[in-house]
């Protein structure tokens, strides 16, 4: 999902910028509540993408006679490759994909792509933020935020795995340093001449 959800964000800041954007900045005259309104809206269609996902996911079970917000161990053995002892140690199957919804929802709307792409290009924003994805299937390294989204790798699986809350810590330090990336570069962007890639 969120590969699709960072192709649909792609370059709408500088789409923006560009188009009817560029008008309401040149008449408000004030960049930053244009650049927080990106981020608004870089939110907000974040969380539609998700409901929309978690909608059909809905409807298809109720459609199919089997839904539940319970995942089934039975599921997590076949589909996610669970080991099944620590299935059984763990009774708190449904707070584990819960927490696992909510932080890629998180790493969603971190912020990255906007920002790199307000600052350097649309095409390199997406490729940072599609390696990211790649590199923490593979990645131990706590900084790489999408290993906070896997269930196999999650401290509520393991005892060895990682901290939700220190992954959440992590995204909410990365927010705010492109929040204010994105301010300090709209301050002084020049609106004219910038072009988009």
């Amino acid at each position: 999902p969120n590969v699709f959800i960072a192709y649909i964000i792609g370059n709408y800041v500088i789409k923006d910028l560009y188009g009817y954007g560029k008008d309401i900045l040149i008449r408000t005259g004030n960049r930053i509540k244009w650049w927080l309104s990106k981020c608004i809206w870089c939110v907000l269609t974040s969380c539609m993408c998700y409901a929309v996902l978690y909608a059909v996911i809905v409807i298809a079970g109720i459609c199919t006679g089997s839904f539940s917000f319970v995942p089934t161990k039975e599921v997590c053995y076949s589909l996610l490759h669970m080991d099944k002892q620590l299935i059984i140690d763990n009774p708190n199957l449904t707070g584990l994909m819960a927490s696992m919804m909510v932080m890629s929802l998180v790493m969603t709307i971190t912020f990255i792509q906007i920002a790199v792409g307000l600052i350097v290009s649309p095409t390199i924003a997406y490729i940072i933020v599609v390696s990211f994805l790649v590199v923490g299937a593979f990645s131990d390294n706590p900084l790489v935020i999408s290993i906070y989204c896997m269930a196999l790798r999650s401290g509520m699986y393991s005892p060895g795995g990682y901290n939700m809350w220190l992954g959440l810590l992590i995204m909410a330090v990365i927010i705010m340093c492109c929040i204010i990336a994105g301010i300090l570069y709209a301050r002084r962007m020049d609106i004219i001449s910038k072009k988009g890639l």
